[in-house]
């Protein structure tokens, strides 16, 4: 129903605000609810008409983040990410440059805390060398230029 969806809507919502204000990025949410769609339809596909809710949310929080930063940035800047940081510490957490990407999507969606507390745990140099540091500063500013 038209109501259950909405209360769907509404879930995804509050989790996506309070998982990117803690530093995990609304993309991830929106990552998961694909994965969590394809899964549960394989597991039981008589129900996948009340699954597509989840696949729905997923979109909308597709839209949301592409309406301040698109693909071809989120790419953009996990490639250059990569190469700044080198292949170990890129094997180490892939994809860093596009969460950075997506966290600036979530600020530019009024999400204050969605950089910061992304950033201040990948800043920290007692988990991360000075380059790694660095890559994720120049990362942030460049999303921030790039973002609409």
């Amino acid at each position: 129903s038209e109501r259950e969806a909405a209360v769907v809507d509404e879930k995804i919502a509050w989790l996506g605000l309070v998982l990117a204000s803690r530093g995990m990025p609304r993309w991830m949410l929106e990552l998961h609810l694909e994965v969590l769609h394809a899964e549960l339809v394989a597991a039981v596909p008589g129900r996948g008409r009340s699954y597509a809710r989840l696949l729905g949310a997923a979109q909308r929080l597709r839209r949301q983040r592409q309406a301040h930063v698109d693909e071809a940035v989120l790419v953009a800047l996990s490639t250059a990410f990569a190469r700044q940081v080198g292949d170990e510490w890129d094997q180490r957490l892939p994809e860093t440059g596009a969460l950075l990407a997506a966290a600036v999507a979530d600020e530019r969606a009024g999400i204050a805390q969605a950089v910061p507390s992304l950033a201040g745990w990948m800043t920290d140099p007692s988990r991360f060398p000075t380059r790694w540091i660095a890559a994720v500063q120049a990362t942030l500013d460049q999303a921030r230029e790039r973002a609409r």
